[in-house]
């Protein structure tokens, strides 16, 4: 990740990137422990990394939800906001979900918040992540809530 934020502020200096998690940055693959898994069984490392790898391009009001479950959201421009979801909490080879498969990192929970300040600010909000909800390896209740929040 820092090999490439350095190749991307190099190539792209002036451009903002606005990244997302994805189920290969884990270690063992697809890995992503629920934030109140310590120690060394915890992926707090992996999420440490992010807010620096991600640093040059989001501001310090990310940082708290990216070390704590790997999401974020930043306004882009006024009137625009993006949202990152770490999709990693609704992937079914992510067994870490046995333990909670509805909203482990109260991410959903957020979601709808977010989604709901955005609306209120009369804000356009893009939403990207890694893995599309609604496909099989999505589990389907997290997908369910999901399209429960955006569709309403």
């Amino acid at each position: 990740m820092e090999y490439l934020t350095k190749l991307l502020i190099k190539h792209f200096p002036h451009t903002p990137v606005y990244s997302s998690i994805g189920n290969h940055e884990g270690v063992p693959v697809n890995s992503f422990p629920p934030p109140f898994i310590r120690g060394n069984r915890s992926v707090t490392w992996l999420y440490e990394e992010l807010v620096h790898a991600w640093g040059p391009w989001l501001p310090n009001s990310t940082y708290f939800d990216i070390s704590r479950g790997g999401f974020y959201t930043t306004l882009i421009k006024p009137g625009l906001r993006i949202i990152s979801v770490n999709m990693n909490y609704c992937n079914n080879q992510n067994w870490w979900l046995l333990l909670n498969s509805t909203d482990p990192a109260n991410e959903i929970q957020w979601l709808g918040s977010t989604l709901q300040k955005a609306e209120d600010a009369g804000e356009k909000v893009h939403i990207v992540g890694h893995i599309p909800p609604g496909v099989s390896n999505c589990l389907k209740a997290w997908s369910w809530n999901y399209y429960n929040i955006i569709s309403r």
